[in-house]
C-alpha cells in the first residue's frame, strides 16, 4: 500500500462525504488532472496557504492509501523543494484511480482562514473532538441538517466511515 494526501476545500469534502467517504468526485472540465501528493506536510501546506484563502476559506487534508501496483502506473513530479512531490492522474482516468483506493479516505486535519463563517471548536478541545465538530457543522450547513443531529448520526456510522483516525 501506498499513502497519500489530498488538500480539499469543503465543497469537495462535502462530495468525498456523499460518496461515504469513499470516492473522489469528478474533475471540473477546467481540472484535466488529479494531483494526490505524497506527504502530510505537502497537503496542510497547500490546505493552509491555499484553500483557506479561497471559497469557504477552509482548508482539508485527505489521507487514503492505494494500491502499490496501480500507483506505480504514475511517475512522481517534485513541482519546488523535495517536499513538493505529487502525481498526476489524468482526470478521466478518476474513476480507475477510485477503486484503486484500499479502504476509505479519512480526514487527517483541518484549517480555516481568518474570515471563516462557521463554528470552530474551543482550541482547547481535543484534536479528534475539534476535528469532528467542525467536520459536522460544516457538512451539517452543506446539507441543510443540523449538527447536533449529524454528530449523534456519525457516532453510529463512524464504525463504518472511518471519517476521524
Amino acid at each position: 500500500m501506498t499513502t497519500l494526501f489530498r488538500p480539499v476545500g469543503l465543497h469537495e469534502l462535502s462530495l468525498i462525504w456523499d460518496s461515504g467517504m469513499r470516492k473522489f468526485p469528478p474533475r471540473s472540465p477546467h481540472q484535466p488532472i488529479f494531483y494526490p501528493v505524497a506527504n502530510a506536510e505537502y497537503a496542510a501546506q497547500i490546505a493552509r496557504e491555499w484553500n483557506t484563502k479561497d471559497g469557504s476559506l477552509a482548508g482539508y487534508v485527505t489521507k487514503f492509501e492505494v494500491a502499490d501496483s496501480y500507483i506505480a502506473k504514475f511517475e512522481s513530479h517534485t513541482v519546488g523543494s523535495a517536499l513538493h512531490r505529487e502525481y498526476w492522474i489524468p482526470a478521466e482516468r478518476l474513476p480507475e484511480f477510485n477503486a484503486a483506493l484500499q479502504g476509505t479516505i479519512a480526514l487527517q486535519s483541518a484549517f480555516f482562514g481568518p474570515g471563516f463563517q462557521g463554528f470552530v471548536a474551543d482550541r482547547c478541545a481535543s484534536h479528534v473532538a475539534l476535528r469532528q465538530e467542525v467536520t459536522a457543522q460544516a457538512i451539517g450547513d452543506l446539507a441543510g441538517i443540523d449538527p447536533i443531529v449529524f454528530l449523534v448520526d456519525m457516532e453510529e456510522t463512524q464504525k463504518q466511515l472511518p471519517l476521524l483516525t
